[in-house]
């Protein structure tokens, strides 16, 4: 009886907290160095509009020294900046999207986990973004999206950040 008691107690508080699945989903947006609040801003309002979860945006950081690679070229290491991320998500947040404006890149890999041939080509990828799935992290550049024009620019980000 005293375990069904502890049972019932345990059950009705987790029914009655905010972890549910009806609870509104919190993401942060972390900016890196000097990244434009005022496109931040609108990717917030992106992501706020189409997934209708509460963001924030967060006070700019350094890029930690520790993501960057110069193999073919200067560049920014996405799983580096993704698990950094992940460590530095406050707890308030289910999610968290970085957002840089420096070249970002990754490995491409074959289903087994080889990279992909040739080696030089695949073992520096640039990308526009990534993240995990299943994962609480993702980061997104601007490097390889800027237009002279300024509106399609932000809609491919727009994009690459719902994506992601």
């Amino acid at each position: 009886m005293k375990y069904l008691s502890i049972f019932l107690l345990f059950f009705l508080f987790a029914c009655t907290s905010n972890f549910g699945t009806n609870s509104p989903k919190r993401i942060a947006i972390q900016l890196y160095d000097a990244f434009d609040t005022s496109i931040a801003d609108t990717i917030k309002g992106s992501i706020e509009e189409t997934f209708s979860f509460d963001v924030e945006v967060l006070a700019s950081i350094p890029i930690p020294k520790s993501a960057f690679v110069n193999i073919k070229s200067a560049r920014y290491r996405t799983d580096s900046l993704i698990r950094l991320l992940k460590g530095d998500k406050p707890n308030r947040f289910a999610h968290i999207i970085g957002l840089i404006d420096e070249d970002i890149s990754t490995t491409k890999k074959d289903s087994e986990g080889n990279v992909l041939t040739p080696g030089y080509k695949y073992e520096d990828w640039g990308i526009f973004g990534l993240g995990y799935c299943p994962g609480t992290s993702c980061i997104a550049s601007t490097f390889r999206l800027n237009t002279p024009d300024k509106k399609p620019f932000v809609e491919r980000l727009k994009k690459v950040c719902n994506h992601e």
